[in-house]
């Protein structure tokens, strides 16, 4: 007999002082809303207390909990935290296993602009036409910048990865707008880049990432290609990585960020000449008349004569 668990929100979350991964269940969608009553959090890779928990069941060895209070985000805890860099052997578990690993070295490459969900709750981690599983709604899509990282202390590589907090160390708030005025350069633009990690590099300041990852492990298939069938044909492959947090260990707050490049103002009289609406003001839009044909009289003057 499968038992299946009705859920409206499944969050996966990690103990920060023994390192194992348990989800938060909720039942409703109200249970959801009590739950992330603090709406305006970036829950994403944020450290939070949960009070009074209830174990309700286990999926695949990992802990199922709820609870009736609203979970609590935490700022300057001072609680340990275990670090949980990648195993290699963790791959022969099949299990999801969490990866958290701080005083990392970090590389970003293929750096691209994107539009992007502006929600709070989920840190800007999916497109902005897909469906956001954050409670509020309505929130303007916003630029942001992926990338993909690799970490040889985290053990990740290629790893692509989108924040709405890793973006703020590179972009100023105007140029997340969607609507800002921007000249895409990719060289431009990953130069900006490459330059703010080496502030960080000389000032000798390390990052911290954090997600969890799906073991690599194929089922195999057996001569009646029934998948996983076949004793034995189980084989090793490279795990899938899920970053949801990359932060610094502290934030410099004089780094000169990639901004909105403005264009070149085009003349009036080539607006006029294009027969392009001018802006004058605010909210006039004036265009040039078109080009008046040659004076005819009337049609009644006409008949007149």
């Amino acid at each position: 007999m499968k038992y299946v668990l009705p859920y409206d929100r499944l969050i996966l979350c990690r103990d920060i002082e023994e390192g194992e991964l348990f989800y938060i269940s909720t039942k409703t969608l109200d249970e959801t809303i009590r739950l992330l009553f603090v709406r305006t959090c970036a829950w994403t890779g944020h450290v939070i207390a949960i009070i009074e928990p209830k174990l309700i069941c286990k999926i695949d060895t990992i802990p199922v909990v709820q609870t009736d209070h609203p979970i609590v985000p935490l700022e300057g805890h001072g609680l340990g935290i275990r670090n949980k860099p990648y195993m290699e052997h963790w791959i022969q578990s099949m299990l999801l296993q969490p990866l958290f690993q701080k005083e990392c070295d970090l590389v970003v490459q293929r750096a691209n602009l994107i539009t992007a969900c502006g929600a709070a709750a989920c840190d800007g981690q999916h497109a902005a036409n897909e469906e956001c599983c954050s409670v509020v709604g309505g929130n303007p899509p916003i630029r942001l910048l992926r990338c993909t990282v690799t970490s040889n202390i985290a053990g990740i590589k290629g790893v692509d990865f989108q924040s709405t907090k890793f973006t703020k160390l590179f972009l100023t708030e105007e140029a997340m707008k969607v609507d800002a005025r921007i000249t895409l350069t990719y060289t431009v633009l990953r130069q900006k880049v490459n330059d703010v990690l080496r502030e960080y590099r000389d000032a000798n300041i390390s990052w911290t990432i954090v997600g969890w990852f799906d073991p690599g492990f194929d089922p195999g298939v057996d001569p009646g290609f029934d998948p996983g069938s076949a004793p034995g044909s189980e084989t090793a492959k490279d795990p899938t990585f899920h970053i949801v947090s990359i932060l610094p260990s502290r934030q410099l707050e004089n780094t000169e960020k990639f901004s909105t490049i403005q264009q070149p103002p085009i003349p009036h009289e080539n607006l006029v000449f294009a027969q392009l609406p001018t802006r004058h003001g605010v909210g006039a839009i004036v265009h040039r008349p078109l080009p008046q044909a040659e004076e005819r009289p009337a049609a009644h003057e006409e008949n007149a004569e």
